[in-house]
């Protein structure tokens, strides 16, 4: 299952205890289809063109199968609490992560050309 063209059938939990993926196809019940980093705080989740990222209170965690596989995204992540995440509308692959304390976070989720980098305050 591609997660770009099913995406309005899916349902991501993020929970004190893992992600928890839920699909629906037309006319069924919602059903679990991943549960994932059960042993983790996971406290935001941001989907967007196959990937998943996974703000946790140990950094950020990426999946490409819906949930089904996990592993660290947090390069250059100074602060692990991942507190909220968002994605850039204009720009693909441009994640930002702020975190706790506030150390707010340049992600990119494809492989980098550059290290996921903290923003600097003016």
């Amino acid at each position: 299952m591609k997660l770009e063209s099913n995406m309005s059938n899916v349902v991501l939990l993020a929970t004190s205890h893992g992600v928890y993926a839920y699909n629906r196809e037309p006319n069924t019940t919602w059903r679990e289809t991943a549960r994932g980093l059960t042993d983790h705080n996971v406290t935001s989740i941001i989907a967007r063109e196959g990937v998943i990222l996974a703000g946790t209170t140990d950094g950020v965690f990426r999946s490409d199968d819906l949930g089904k596989r996990w592993h660290h995204a947090s390069t250059g992540l100074t602060t692990r609490r991942v507190r909220w995440m968002a994605y850039h509308p204009d720009i693909s692959d441009f994640e930002f992560a702020g975190t706790e304390p506030a150390t707010p976070c340049v992600l990119h989720s494809r492989p980098p050309a550059q290290p996921n980098r903290p923003v600097r305050s003016p």
